[in-house]
């Protein structure tokens, strides 16, 4: 009910109204307090004047009534003492007054009652007797006054035999109060230190005072203190002792109830609060009248402007800049909604032009779908919802297209692990495009290789959203591909057998040259040495000469047969292996171009095979040549060594160090085809040049190529 009531703006301002009301509440609750204390130490302050007074009228009335006394017993010396008693009229000051001998018998005087004529029965009359001067006793209600009283009394000889006394009134203690103007309902009592009332004003104000258990103890105080009276009503109370008083002093208590001491504050209170009351209902009034003018009905403008913008009228506006309408934070709250409508407007506006622009782009996607050969795909990531163009069915022969799971399952299984994984990585890691080659089944059963592609787009968040792409079919791409890579790998089977039989040419060559020519050409110079021996017989020099010429003739003859057997193929490669072939091309190398060069053969000398043989000395051969030409190097170190089952042959120079240009440039021939042999028989070069430091070649040669060449299919014969 109370949270109904509450939503209303106009309830909520009485609220705020209401609040504001509860400091100024405080203020006067506080000030009511401070009233209540200052009316409580006023009363206080009262009450202990009022004792205080009335001990001070009794302190003279003792000092009067012992000048009183010493008087009369001057007055009294040498006469007879009733006769001059009767003398003196004593009866407007004293309650009572006479002469008593020590056995308490009244002699003259006058009392409060018929025959008072022993005082035996006096309770202060025993006091008295010792005659020790001039005393003051408190006396109840007794055989001499009739009342309570404070006796003085003052002995007139020695011995005590004659006893002079009076009996001070305690009714001057009632006027006293009266005189004192004591609020409505305060008590005056003059009561014994064991308890007894000698005097109270009003008459009835023994039920005013505490219990005689808590009055004893109040008694005891010489001050102020709150207690509880007879009939239960919390009072406040001053006691003060009445000084000249003999022995234990009597005390005056002056009391009031607590109720009459805080009257005047809460009616005071209550008075602030009425008016408090009244102020907080003229301004709820006011809050009402002007919070209904001045924001309840702004507001109301505003939840109709709301509703209309709610409706779809974009171009509602709350009107704050106009004449007239709301300041301050209604009038920023106008504005902001003005302001906002505007941006829903434009937005709207926005809104309706991408969705135009959606549909032309979605009618262009359309047609380039079916424009293309291949498959488009727009893959929604929040839904794993997937279009397919309809060059998917063109393609792979499926009529139905695929979902996420068909197109996964769809994959060739030795392809699948890799295409999800690689797809995986480029949605989750932040990646933009995604490219991969596999197979994928038709509906024929066949598998088609496509070349897949896809762009993946991410919100503000980079969070990714969608992912368009194609596939293609690249089959008979790929088929193609195949084929040439055959061609090729057969051209270069063909350059490798072509090489091969190149050498085996040379080494027929080389055999018929020696042992067909070289043979020859010995039997020419075996006979023209017979001639020589036998030309004494013939006379003539010029024969002589012509025998020696064609000798010189024959002899350079045999050397060139023997220089281009070596060059075709150096017979120490055949006859003593590689080792000793190297050994001795370094050193024709070294007498050829004056380079120094050194071969070192690791130990045991390695044994390859012929072709692995055949390669590895071409490519030295090559080396030499390139050192020679290019590197200006004054010395040339060859090492050969055989690891595990690797031949490993390193040529190095001094000179100025191949460069990375020239080791790319197409126009270096030797080291393509150095490469190349090495390729064929299975190895590898490794070619590093330093500037001004040399150039180190490295060659690995399998001892045992395989047995088929390096290209499958191409049998080694040819």
């Amino acid at each position: 009910m109370l949270r109904r009531l509450f939503s209303s703006l106009r309830y909520r301002l009485l609220l705020v109204v209401l609040l504001a009301v509860v400091p100024a509440l405080g203020v006067i609750v506080n000030k009511a307090a401070k009233r209540q204390r200052a009316s409580l130490d006023e009363a206080a302050g009262r009450l202990t004047r009022t004792a205080e007074h009335a001990g001070f009228a009794h302190r003279e009335a003792v000092a009067a009534a012992r000048a009183q006394l010493g008087a009369i017993a001057r007055l009294l010396a040498g006469r007879e003492p009733c006769a001059a008693l009767s003398e003196l009229d004593l009866s407007e000051r004293y309650a009572g007054w006479g002469l008593a001998d020590e056995a308490g018998r009244v002699s003259c005087g006058r009392s409060g009652v018929a025959s008072p004529a022993d005082l035996s029965s006096a309770v202060w009359f025993p006091a008295a007797k010792p005659g020790d001067g001039f005393l003051v006793r408190e006396s109840p209600a007794g055989p001499f006054t009739g009342r309570p009283a404070l006796v003085a009394t003052l002995p007139l000889d020695e011995g005590a035999r004659r006893v002079l006394f009076v009996c001070l009134p305690l009714s001057s203690f009632p006027e006293l109060a009266r005189q004192s103007s004591l609020p409505d309902g305060a008590v005056l009592a003059v009561v014994s230190p064991a308890g007894a009332f000698l005097a109270s004003w009003p008459d009835d104000a023994v039920d005013d005072l505490p219990p005689p258990d808590r009055l004893r103890t109040l008694l005891g105080l010489n001050g102020t203190a709150e207690e509880t009276d007879a009939a239960g009503v919390r009072r406040l109370y001053a006691v003060r002792s009445l000084e000249g008083a003999e022995g234990q002093q009597p005390r005056v208590v002056v009391g009031v109830a607590m109720a009459t001491i805080s009257l005047g504050p809460q009616r005071e209170l209550a008075s602030d609060i009425v008016l408090l009351v009244l102020v907080a209902l003229l301004a709820g009034v006011a809050a009402w009248i002007a919070g209904d003018a001045l924001v309840v009905k702004p507001i109301r403008a505003l939840i109709a402007a709301t509703q209309r913008v709610g409706a779809g009228e974009l171009a509602t506006r709350a009107g704050a800049s106009e004449p007239g309408e709301p300041k301050g934070e209604l009038g920023e709250l106008t504005r902001a909604f003005d302001e906002m409508a505007a941006a829903l407007q434009q937005r709207e506006r926005d809104r309706i032009r991408a969705a135009e622009a959606l549909i032309t782009s979605h009618d262009r996607f359309q047609l380039a779908a079916k424009a293309t050969q291949d498959a488009i795909w727009d893959w929604n990531l929040a839904t794993d919802e997937v279009f397919w163009g309809e060059g998917f069915a063109r393609l792979f022969g499926k009529t139905e297209p695929p979902t996420v799971d068909d197109w996964t399952e769809s994959v060739h299984p030795d392809d699948r692990v890799r295409v999800l994984e690689g797809l995986d990585r480029v949605v989750n890691t932040g990646g933009i495009y995604w490219s991969d080659e596999y197979r994928y089944l038709r509906s024929d059963g066949s598998y088609a290789v496509v070349l897949d592609r896809g762009y993946v787009q991410r919100d503000a968040d980079g969070k990714p959203v969608r992912m368009i792409g194609a596939m293609a079919d690249i089959s008979d791409r790929r088929a193609a591909e195949e084929r040439l890579k055959r061609s090729y790998d057969e051209l270069r089977a063909l350059s490798a057998r072509l090489s091969s039989v190149r050498e085996e040419e040379g080494r027929r060559i080389s055999r018929e040259i020696h042992d067909g020519l070289g043979q020859s050409l010995t039997a020419v110079k075996m006979d023209l040495a017979w001639l020589r021996r036998h030309a004494a017989d013939a006379d003539g020099t010029a024969y002589q000469a012509r025998v020696a010429g064609t000798s010189r003739l024959v002899d350079e003859l045999m050397e060139t047969v023997h220089r281009v057997s070596a060059e075709l193929r150096p017979g120490l490669l055949d006859d003593l292996g590689l080792a000793a072939a190297i050994e001795w091309q370094v050193s024709e190398f070294a007498k050829r171009y004056g380079i120094e060069a050194r071969a070192t053969i690791a130990a045991p000398a390695p044994s390859p095979s012929d072709k692995a043989s055949t390669a590895a000395f071409r490519i030295l051969q090559e080396a030499l040549t390139n050192v020679a030409r290019h590197s200006h190097a004054s010395r040339v170190a060859v090492r050969l060594a055989q690891r595990e089952r690797v031949l490993v042959l390193e040529v190095e120079d001094n000179g100025r160090g191949i460069t990375e240009r020239e080791q790319r440039a197409p126009r270096s021939l030797g080291l393509i085809g150095m490469r190349e042999r090495a390729t064929l028989v299975g190895g590898t070069i490794e070619v590093n040049g330093r500037h001004e430091q040399g150039t180190l070649i490295t060659v690995r040669l399998p001892l045992q190529p395989p047995v088929s060449g390096v290209f499958p299919g191409v049998p080694a014969g040819g």
